[in-house]
């Protein structure tokens, strides 16, 4: 259970802050509610683009194409089939790893490598190439950066001799993704508290979730219920946390996250993780050929359990794929299903769509000036255009791995040979850079950075 810190000080180096989530989502200071506001020239730009398509709530969900038995089918038998972390296994932060290695999908001492991630996940769960290059290449601020393959951990550092521990991650030895806070996962998460203990699953939070979808479990709306508790978590952070920061590289990740939880704000990263649930995670049948999501199959790839009283039990390494479980049939991609689906995230709850952070007392929350931080390249509503949003995400990556990823170009021309010209067609515009000193202003940033002694 997250744990909510009384006082607005500064914690200690090295101090654990987490935050749990309220009953009620609290409301908006007014401050941040005017700057709301001023998001009303982006959000109409949004609502043009989901009226042209004559949206209602079922702007979030795929279209029907069908239902294959014989080739959505996840095998959990023979070579994949469940087997529990051992406590030398490495695990972290997504849960949709987790189970892949639990299964033999990727290894199962939770070593993966770059292009082996994106294929895994697109092959298991039906993720599209775009989303899960961006997601893996988040991934390499924990990786070895000397090894060919990119290899990360999906959870704890790695001890020195499995990987070259020469150079790795984005400085230092490799880290492993449970130490890439602000990088490949951030405050706020769907599952998970603030930094401090942002790796376990927190039951109280995926309650939290649970109970919104009781009330409204049409399956037909469960990214809506998403939706609304990715909003109600960004919230709660803002009213309890003062430390509470939604970064430019989380919105390149939770682009990856609040539709997903598999696993930054643009909150990108994390709105992207916070629909894996009900994209990923959703079984597939003739009945629900789009899917449909029981919490026995959420608990299932979350590793939880309930016990005879009804709470909620979280064990590590225990993630697991349900059997006759059935994927998407068609893939979560950024055109057809993943960009609809944050347009109504972003014009039903504007509060996910901004960036920035708390200033060191809660309700202090101040938007991150994103023209100024990305040197003119791209202000908020470029974000909404065309393939803007995957382009910031990749360039942010690939620009703030500074000199170490020079590689990064070779590596992805190499999934383009593998999978094909997915990324071929990105027009993107030119960024010359960040101006990093924008985000000093942020405690949780710098926090977040003196964590990883950078």
């Amino acid at each position: 259970m997250c744990c909510v810190i009384q006082q607005d000080t500064m914690p200690a180096q090295g101090s654990r802050r987490f935050y749990t989530q309220a009953n009620n989502a609290p409301p908006l200071p007014m401050h941040l509610s005017r700057q709301l506001c001023a998001l009303g020239g982006v959000l109409r730009v949004a609502g043009s683009l989901l009226s042209s398509r004559n949206s209602s709530i079922d702007i979030e969900l795929p279209r029907v194409v069908g239902f294959n038995p014989q080739a959505q089918l996840v095998s959990t038998t023979g070579a994949h089939a469940y087997r529990a972390a051992a406590p030398s296994d490495f695990r972290g932060p997504c849960p949709g790893l987790n189970a892949m290695a639990n299964h033999g999908y990727i290894n199962r001492n939770g070593m993966v490598g770059y292009v082996e991630a994106i294929l895994v996940a697109y092959n298991t769960f039906g993720m599209g190439l775009l989303v899960s290059t961006l997601a893996s290449t988040l991934a390499l601020y924990g990786a070895d950066l000397l090894d060919p393959r990119l290899p990360y951990s999906i959870g704890e550092k790695p001890p020195p001799g499995l990987v070259s521990g020469l150079l790795g991650g984005l400085v230092g030895q490799p880290k492993g993704m449970s130490d890439t806070h602000n990088q490949f996962e951030s405050d706020s998460s769907a599952t998970r508290c603030d930094l401090g203990e942002s790796i376990k699953l927190q039951p109280q939070v995926l309650q939290d979730f649970l109970d919104l979808y009781a009330a409204d479990p049409d399956p037909k709306h469960i990214n809506a219920v998403a939706s609304k508790h990715h909003a109600n978590r960004v919230r709660h952070s803002i009213a309890n946390n003062p430390y509470f920061f939604y970064g430019p590289i989380q919105m390149v990740s939770g682009l990856l996250r609040p539709l997903l939880e598999l696993k930054y704000r643009l909150q990108l990263v994390t709105c992207i993780t916070t629909l894996i649930p009900a994209n990923l995670f959703s079984n597939h049948s003739a009945e629900f050929p789009d899917g449909y999501v029981s919490p026995d199959v959420l608990l299932s790839f979350y590793g939880a359990r309930r016990t005879p009283s009804g709470t909620i039990v979280y064990t590590r390494g225990s993630e697991r794929i349900p059997d006759l479980f059935y994927r998407r049939p068609d893939d979560w991609n950024e055109v057809t299903v993943l960009t609809p689906q944050m347009l109504y995230m972003w014009t039903t709850y504007p509060e996910t769509l901004i960036v920035g952070g708390n200033t060191g007392t809660r309700n202090s929350f101040i938007p991150l000036d994103m023209h100024a931080f990305t040197r003119g390249a791209y202000g908020l509503d470029d974000l909404l255009k065309g393939h803007n949003a995957m382009c910031f995400l990749l360039q942010a990556a690939q620009t703030l791995f500074l000199d170490t990823l020079d590689g990064l170009e070779a590596i992805l021309e190499e999934v383009l040979r593998v999978v094909g010209g997915v990324l071929a067609e990105l027009t993107c515009p030119e960024l010359r850079g960040f101006d990093m000193r924008v985000l000093e202003q942020y405690p949780g940033w710098r926090m977040s950075q003196r964590k990883k002694g950078l």
